[in-house]
Parts: structure tokens; sequence; C-alpha cells
């Protein structure tokens, strides 16, 4: 079978989750004997194809790369600049599509918009969203239906680190002394994500009367950091907030932090930073709404809570209080992920519909 998808985000990419979503779902494919041709914008990679910037552009490069091609599938990602070209291809040569949902809408379509995605969807043979959550929001918010569609979550490996990276994590960021560490992964890029981190940056003033060693970690290098930085400075706690920007390996901040926060305010939302906190067996705190609630059964193997800054508190004081809780949780949140959320399901998943209509 070859398969040919294409992407935005790819390799060495600011696309957070959807770039890893791709990432693994390509490696698993080609190891199991697929033959995937990747077409992106936004990364780098000399082996496969980078078509240009700008809509047309961009329809037009993949278009061409296409007919070179020639896949028996075409699975594109996310936004309608990556399924226009499939489509096209799909009318003129024949081949199935299958067309992924990644992020939750902010805004509505204007009416000739939505009728234009609609267009677009109905020629996909299955729309795939990565959470539950994700397609309810796409028809609130865009009033768009899905002729044929399924949910396919990602998965999360547990990576490496070595103690020299921990140690140099550790001194760069001054964390000798620090207790608890809790972190949010990757909430700095898109505005319903910062909004979250606000919420956390309050609970940690409430944890600083119990704590006052505490530090809270935020990575990546978002739009939205500089705002952030300066919310902390206003709320008191600047000095208790390290923003680490963008950093080589993921699962080291996994590896020095006490207790994770997911603390998502949308319907959605991949979570891949959720799925990996789990399998590392870090006890977890998510909010109960979107793809947090999704994964996470409270008090079992992980806790939830309402997006709200004295309820975060309250669960991480518990989690700090009662090791054996955190223990117990994170040691059922990893089991949670290798029974359901592995990426080696998530491929066998997307290997059913690149060649079945029946339900997968």
């Amino acid at each position: 079978m070859k398969v040919a998808v294409i992407t935005h985000h790819w390799k060495e990419s600011d696309g957070g989750g959807i770039r890893t979503y791709v990432v693994n779902v390509v490696n698993k494919l080609r190891g199991k004997g697929v033959d995937v041709r990747v077409l992106f914008r936004d990364g780098v990679d000399p082996q496969e194809f980078k078509a240009r910037k700008g809509m047309v552009a961009f329809t037009l490069d993949c278009y061409r790369q296409l007919r070179k091609v020639r896949p028996e599938v075409i699975h594109s990602h996310n936004t309608w600049h990556c399924l226009l070209p499939g489509l096209i291809y799909k009318r003129l040569n024949g081949a199935r599509l299958v067309h992924t949902l990644h992020t939750e809408p902010e805004q509505e379509f204007s009416y000739p918009t939505r009728l234009f995605y609609q267009y677009l969807l109905n020629s996909c043979d299955w729309v795939i969203v990565s959470s539950k959550g994700l397609e309810e929001k796409v028809i609130e918010v865009h009033d768009l239906s899905f002729p044929r569609s399924a949910t396919i979550f990602g998965g999360a490996g547990a990576g490496s680190v070595t103690p020299e990276e921990e140690r140099q994590f550790r001194q760069r960021f001054q964390l000798d002394g620090a207790y608890p560490i809790i972190l949010v992964q990757a909430f700095t890029e898109f505005g319903l994500k910062a909004q979250g981190l606000k919420v956390t940056i309050e609970s940690l003033k409430l944890l600083l009367e119990k704590y006052p060693r505490a530090i809270l970690l935020a990575t990546r290098g978002g739009r939205y950091t500089e705002e952030l930085r300066r919310f902390a400075e206003q709320e008191g706690v600047g000095d208790h907030v390290v923003f680490t920007g963008d950093v080589s390996n993921p699962f080291v901040p996994l590896s020095v932090c006490d207790v994770f926060v997911f603390p998502w305010l949308g319907k959605s939302g991949l979570g891949m930073a959720l799925l990996e906190a789990m399998v590392w067996e870090k006890p977890v705190i998510a909010t109960d709404v979107g793809h947090g609630s999704e994964v996470v059964r409270d008090g079992e193997n992980g806790l939830l809570v309402a997006p709200d800054p004295r309820g975060i508190a309250e669960k991480v004081d518990l989690l700090i209080q009662d090791r054996a809780l955190a223990q117990e949780l994170g040691r059922n949140a990893k089991r949670t992920i290798e029974e359901g959320f592995t990426w080696e399901k998530t491929a066998e998943r997307y290997l059913r519909c690149f060649s079945s209509n029946e339900d997968i």
C-alpha cells in the first residue's frame, strides 16, 4: 500500500502535538511495511517533499507531487489547505481520502467557507478526530457534519532521559531545593491553553502559602509566553514560574516534576503531553473538560478537577501529602496508556480505515 501524507507540520517544526501525532503514525505505518510519502510545509526533512507556503502554492505543489507519487491512499491533516490537493487528486486520478482533524475551532466560519469545507469533508472516505470532544466542538462552532467519522487517539512513548540531561536541566533552571515541582507542558502557543496556564499560575499563588519553595515549570516557547510571564509577575509569583522555552527532550521536564497538570479549558484537544506524563507514571491532574476527561478516570489513574485555581491547588496539595495515592495513580496511569493508547494501536486503526469503510 502506498500512502501520501499531507501535513503542515513535520519534523523539526513548531507543530507541537500535531507534529508528534503525524510523525509517530508515519513511523509505525512504515514499520508495518506501508510505503509512506510525506508532503509538508513546515519542518526539515530532505528525504520528503517540502511544499511552498501560501494556500495556492501549497495546493499546487502538493497536487503535482501526488501525481508523481500516485498513492492509493491520501491522508491529510487538520486544515482544508492540506485536504484540498488530496480531493483534487481523488477526483481526477482516484484514491481513498482520509482526513484527520486535530485542533479545536475558535471562531465560526462564514457561510461560503462552511459550505466549501462541508463539500471537502463529504468527499472523504473517512474523517478522523483525535478526541471525542473535538467532533462535538467542530459541529457546534462550524455547523459541519461528518458522513463517516471515527475517533483515533494518539499514543505515547516513554522516551528516555540520561542522568546528565536531568542534572543539566536542574542546574540551568535552578531547580535544586525546589519542591514541589509542578509541570504544565506546552501551554504557551494557543489561546485556550494560555488561559488554562493562567489558572494554574493562580493556583500556584495559593500553594505558595504552604509550599514556599514550589515551582511551576511551563515548557515551550509560544506566542503567549511574554503575556504569561507578565501575568505571573502581576500575580506576585514571577520568581516561582519558570518558562523553559522549547526543550530538545520533552521527557526531561517530566523526569524532574512531582505533579503534572493538564489545565485544558476547551472541549477537545490532543493531550499528547498528558499521555506522555501518564506513561511516565506521573500523578496527573486534568481539568474535567475535553480530552483530559476522556482519558483520566478520577481517583483511579489521575485526578479530575474543575478549571478553578483553588480546586487545582487542593488537588496538588492532596498528591503532595499522600504520596502513596500519587504513586498508585501513576502506576494505573501507565497501565491505561499501555492498554489503550499506544502508537501501535493508532496505526492499526488507520490501516483499517485506509482499506475499508466498515466501522473501525
